[in-house]
């Protein structure tokens, strides 16, 4: 076989941990450009260097990324909050570490999407522009007892022999199978770690449903208020964000919808030069 690091360039970003003070430790990533700053935050069980094959066409920019609670290399216990809010101010802690300030604007992709919103609600006039693929603003209302995605998420196969092997399984079959070889790459390499015999996801198939069944936030709701200029990408995948969309943009009075036809709710993995280029273009 192969090997899949062939495929996939990127320079090394700065790794920062960040003491959020009662919370978790948190990795952010700082990939040193001149400016201004984009905050980049990932999906539900992602990671924040799975925005490397996007950042890697956003040259001229300073493009922070972060693992949020309980994914990538933000470890957590088992008695740490999942709460979205709880999220969101790690995110905070990030900002203010890294001196995030004046011109920032932030690019989220479902539960990152939804977290951007909840900052910006909490700090108005926090960003200067957000560029949000499929938020999950609506479905993040769900309770524990209402969320399929937390089942889902636990019948999540956890451990591979290798890397290699994972890479190989997640280009084989839906969803990554039609995502962009390098996206999956960083997804993989980042989102693994050794155990005896082999690897292991990082956000454990547990944490991921604990985290969608902490969903429940009244972001929707105050939609409104955001000031921001705001622009969402919607798939044409048929799916509940996709779908919503459409809901969302109409709730924020400054707030534009891309209908990307031919991508799903992993259009960032999908078409990693497409999405720099909107997001050059939203700036």
């Amino acid at each position: 076989m192969v090997g899949y690091s062939s495929r996939y360039v990127v320079s090394d970003p700065n790794t920062v941990i960040v003491d959020t003070g009662d919370g978790p430790d948190i990795f952010a990533y700082d990939y040193l450009g001149s400016g201004p700053d984009v905050l980049f935050l990932h999906a539900t069980g992602m990671h924040g260097r799975m925005w490397d094959p996007v950042i890697d066409r956003l040259d001229g920019l300073r493009c922070v990324s972060v693992d949020a609670r309980g994914h990538g290399r933000s470890a957590i216990s088992d008695d740490v909050s999942m709460e979205w809010s709880q999220a969101a101010r790690d995110i905070e802690s990030v900002i203010d570490t890294l001196d995030l300030s004046g011109s920032l604007s932030v690019v989220g992709h479902s539960f990152g999407g939804c977290l951007a919103m909840i900052l910006e609600i909490s700090n108005p006039g926090l960003f200067d522009s957000a560029w949000l693929y499929e938020p999950i603003i609506g479905f993040e209302r769900l309770g524990a007892d209402e969320n399929p995605m937390a089942a889902a998420a636990r019948r999540r196969r956890e451990v591979f022999d290798s890397t290699d092997a994972a890479f190989e399984r997640y280009t084989s079959k839906p969803p990554f199978a039609g995502c962009d070889p390098e996206s999956v790459q960083a997804y993989v390499e980042h989102g693994f770690e050794p155990i005896d015999g082999g690897v292991r996801l990082r956000c454990r198939a547990e944490t991921e449903a604990r985290t969608f069944e902490a969903s429940r936030t009244d972001v929707f709701e105050r939609l409104g208020s955001v000031a921001t200029t705001v622009t969402v990408v919607g798939s044409g995948d048929g799916g509940g964000p996709a779908s919503s969309a459409g809901a969302v943009v109409d709730a924020i009075p400054n707030a534009r919808l891309l209908c990307w036809e031919d991508r799903t709710h992993f259009g960032p993995l999908e078409d990693p030069a497409r999405v720099a280029d909107s997001i050059r273009a939203s700036l």
